[in-house]
């Protein structure tokens, strides 16, 4: 049984029908369809490929976060330390 479930049987039954409808066209139909699928796939790699790099784009974005909060933390603390004040004078 092959990859989708066609075994040998249901395979010799679409080359003969193949070979009913197409007759001596068919090298060229068969030739077509290696060619749309073979451009089907580059297009669905090529998708692919730009969801990933989009995704990897935005994880490296979102792994900067905590380090932009660290560094926004740091950086308002070290400004303001807060009000001072002194303390009271013995009465």
């Amino acid at each position: 049984m092959l990859p989708g479930g066609i075994g040998t049987s249901e395979l010799v039954l679409i080359a003969i029908v193949a070979v009913v409808l197409f007759g001596s066209k068919l090298p060229e139909v068969a030739r077509s369809v290696g060619q749309s699928y073979t451009q089907f796939r580059k297009g669905l790699n090529d998708i692919q490929t730009s969801i990933k790099s989009e995704l990897d784009r935005e994880l490296e974005d979102v792994k900067k976060i905590p380090h932009e909060i660290e560094t926004a933390y740091n950086d308002s603390s070290d400004d303001d330390p807060g009000p001072s004040y002194d303390p009271p004078e013995d009465i």
